[in-house]
């Protein structure tokens, strides 16, 4: 399994040379009309932690419980953001069109093409090797949104990879709903992590991350629901260690359970005994 180091050293090493990158004006008009635009955030759900960073309450044997829900719901936001991989590549996704990097239309997809060149080694500090990489993100119009792929040939981690698919994914047309799926080198045809969610309303959601191995951690599937101001948070490890949260951003309650815990309560941020 790679180590969360290496895996987001790639990310930073793609973001690095693209921005090296010349634009491209030129661009092909296709029949569909305008290419659909990148999407703005690949993680469209994560886990508001704002609520517990807002809230100064004291790491003490009164407040025990809801510091266990709270530490719960910044892990379970740290995978949800894989570890800070969601963010790098929504840095990468939005590089695109900051230089104005025009994409071309061929057989039915949008292609945007990065083609830089840049002075790496596998562990990440730039030596006196050039290395040519290509990264594409490729967008097929379907009839209810659009199908993604972002496509790379370069030195990937210890491995040279050629048109390797990095991340597919597939989102509606109104980025309700959708799905990324992350890709190594060394897993084949199955994704390394999958992360889906759907929106009803600003305030209504759900979001699951199915990890296979990734980062540091394997054969996990982690849930979130918010529904208003209630919120629920499980891990489930196939080892069936389990671990699964519940709380109220405006009664200030909550509980956690896990596979060796009976539930533990809280009220307005205090221990209290479960109903």
């Amino acid at each position: 399994m790679r180590t969360r180091h290496t895996f987001l050293t790639v990310l930073i090493f793609i973001i690095v040379l693209t921005m090296q990158a010349c634009s491209d004006d030129s661009t092909s008009a296709g029949p569909d009309g305008d290419p659909p635009n990148l999407p703005s955030n690949i993680a469209p759900v994560v886990i508001d932690t704002q609520y517990f960073e807002s809230n100064n309450i004291p790491n003490d044997a009164e407040h025990s419980n809801y510091k266990s829900v709270e530490g719960m719901a910044i892990f379970g936001n740290a995978l949800f953001q894989a570890d800070a991989t969601v963010g790098l590549v929504n840095s990468f996704l939005s590089l695109a069109p900051m230089l104005n990097i025009q994409p071309e239309f061929d057989n039915g997809s949008w292609t945007w093409n990065f083609n830089v060149t840049g002075f790496f080694k596998d562990s990440g500090f730039f030596e006196n090797e050039v290395v040519e990489t290509i990264i594409q993100i490729i967008a097929t119009p379907t009839a209810g949104g659009v199908e993604w792929v972002v496509q790379y040939t370069g030195n990937f981690l210890d491995t040279r990879v050629e048109n390797f698919r990095f991340i597919t994914g597939l989102t509606s047309t109104d980025g309700s709903n959708g799905e990324w799926r992350f890709f190594d080198p060394d897993g084949g045809n199955t994704p390394a992590a999958v992360y889906s969610w759907n929106i009803e309303s600003e305030s209504v959601y759900t979001a699951s991350i199915d990890i296979n191995s990734y980062a540091d951690f394997s054969n996990m599937l982690i849930t979130y629901e918010r529904e208003g101001a209630e919120n629920w948070l499980s891990a489930e490890p196939q080892n069936g260690q389990f671990s699964r949260v519940y709380w109220n951003t405006e009664t200030h309650s909550g509980w956690y359970e896990d596979f060796q815990t009976d539930r533990i309560c809280y009220t307005n941020f205090v221990n209290t005994s479960c109903s």
